[in-house]
């Protein structure tokens, strides 16, 4: 009999199997356990063009996503959080509600996950390939392999990959010369070029990041008179900030700023495909 079990039968309270499974979960995680819920996790994550852009550069290294749902402020206390703990938990005390039973988890992950990019794309010249017949072995008689499709992927930068897959064809979104792109929320993992590591998480206030982090979000130096690009970097004219705020506005639409929402902080790296 599993200890849960016996946990359940003993009609212990949810709080000793909650602090039971934690444990349980912290040990798989420090044993190197990746069926643990502690293990490495993959996760697609989706990113308009420009943030793309500036990914490939090496300009973005985070990224901010709205807490789902917001803290609520009880009487005059304001939600309070010095940190992100190693369970990829985010735990606040507001007043009289005890600070463990508020709680959210990141949705992208913890440091040492992974994400995998989807942006807009398109599908071009998808073929049958001439493998897609090909025996899979002589000590399988007559048995093929399963279908292997010639396609071509392309991106909302211009640039294109080859690409060779197995299993159901790929549908084909457009000839060449044609619009037909499709919403990166259809794309399959395989067709992802982009992958990122996640490094660091933490929550707070939209309006509290600083000038070194919108930079980090890929934001450049704007002029605040002017809202023109400051060429620049160093002058004192210039804000990064002035600018990752058109950002957030373009993508959250234009009250999401005044709204000072909490924010997921998800710092990354770019890794290998």
């Amino acid at each position: 009999m599993s200890t849960k079990t016996n946990f359940l039968r003993a009609g212990r309270n949810d709080n000793l199997l909650r602090d039971y499974c934690v444990c349980r979960d912290s040990i798989a995680h420090w044993r190197g356990d990746p069926h643990g819920e502690w293990g490495m996790k993959e996760r697609p994550i989706v990113f308009s063009a420009p943030m793309v852009n500036a990914i490939l550069e090496g300009r973005k290294t985070q990224t901010r996503r709205i807490v789902e749902p917001q803290p609520v402020r009880v009487e005059k206390y304001e939600p309070d959080s010095p940190f992100v703990g190693q369970d990829g938990l985010w735990r606040w005390h507001n007043g009289k509600i005890v600070y463990n039973t508020n709680c959210a988890r990141c949705p992208y992950g913890k440091p040492g996950d992974r994400l995998w990019v989807r942006e807009r794309h398109c599908f071009l010249d998808v073929t049958k390939s001439a493998l897609s017949q090909f025996p899979m072995g002589p000590q399988n008689g007559d048995v093929v392999g399963p279908d292997v499709w010639n396609l071509e992927v392309e991106y909302s930068d211009g640039t294109q990959r080859d690409m060779t897959i197995e299993g159901s064809k790929p549908k084909q979104t457009r000839d060449r010369g044609e619009s037909g792109w499709r919403s990166p929320i259809h794309m399959p993992r395989w067709a992802s070029r982009i992958t990122l590591e996640i490094t660091g998480v933490r929550v707070e206030r939209l309006q509290d990041i600083s000038e070194a982090d919108a930079r980090a979000e890929g934001a450049k130096s704007m002029d605040i008179a002017t809202g023109r690009q400051t060429l620049d970097p160093n002058s004192r004219q210039g804000s990064y900030v002035a600018h990752y705020r058109e950002i957030w506005k373009g993508i959250n639409g234009p009250e999401s700023w005044d709204a000072n929402p909490w924010v997921w902080v998800i710092e990354f790296k770019r890794v290998p495909q």
